[in-house]
């Protein structure tokens, strides 16, 4: 006869599981449900005398089945530069970047609360600095560093500087993403990346590419956050919560 302890352990466990199947579900569900309805609102011309009006126009965002063919085309060994490449850009600036600053930030903020009296002396500093828009500072990072690898990573470093701790990384982790892909966005086909990507597509007005390069910036920030919380339930799992979802 099972323990009683035991039992109560097996049936938290299949309730969790069950409540994540029908999570995903949901989540399954709902994407399937705006990628029909974006497909059909796009290829369904609107009532009107004016002829090729649609009642959400292509030119602008495109539709799921174009952009599915052009990330085929761009993934493919067709073209200079392949998605995969500029997607490798992307996600090494990124991954360099918030190591270095969330190395630096966990410093700083060991150093800083050991030391209260330096803590009192930098703050007005700190705050002057936590309160200037990050992406405004990519400007003088680029004048500073140029457009390679340095200043991107240079560029992951400010937002990513006052991540402490475990709570802050994930949002940083999005912040250096983003950081990146505006010095992507600055450098043009020197910044390589998915930044160059929509770079090129706006000026050729070619929305597809620019969901392609979108689609998969989300997809990359997906994977990163979900790592990140992987780690966080390894090493904290000497936690209350997580010790909560191993029973």
């Amino acid at each position: 006869m099972a323990h009683p302890r035991r039992r109560a352990r097996g049936t938290r466990w299949k309730a969790r599981v069950t409540e994540r199947a029908r999570v995903t579900l949901w989540r399954v569900a709902i994407l399937v449900a705006l990628l029909s309805a974006w497909e059909w609102l796009t290829g369904i011309k609107a009532i009107s005398r004016t002829p090729g009006l649609y009642w959400i126009d292509p030119f602008f965002i495109s539709r799921p089945s174009a952009i599915a063919r052009r990330f085929v085309y761009l993934a493919s060994g067709e073209v200079r530069l392949s998605l995969w490449a500029m997607a490798l850009s992307t996600v090494q600036s990124t991954l360099w970047g918030f190591v270095v600053g969330v190395s630096t930030g966990f410093a700083a903020g060991l150093l800083l609360g050991r030391h209260e009296r330096l803590a009192r002396v930098l703050e007005p500093y700190i705050v002057a600095f936590n309160s200037l828009p990050r992406i405004a500072l990519v400007p003088l990072i680029t004048m500073v560093f140029g457009f390679g690898l340095l200043a991107k990573v240079v560029t992951v470093i400010v937002p990513s500087a006052l991540a402490w701790t475990f709570a802050a990384l994930t949002p940083s982790i999005s912040f250096a993403l983003i950081g990146v892909v505006v010095g992507e966005l600055l450098g043009g086909e020197s910044g390589g990346g998915l930044g160059y990507l929509i770079t090129q597509s706006l000026g050729t007005l070619n929305a597809a590419d620019m969901m392609v390069a979108l689609v998969s910036l989300g997809a990359i920030g997906i994977v990163m956050a979900l790592g990140i919380k992987h780690v966080e339930r390894r090493l904290l799992r000497w936690r209350p919560e997580y010790r909560t979802e191993r029973a």
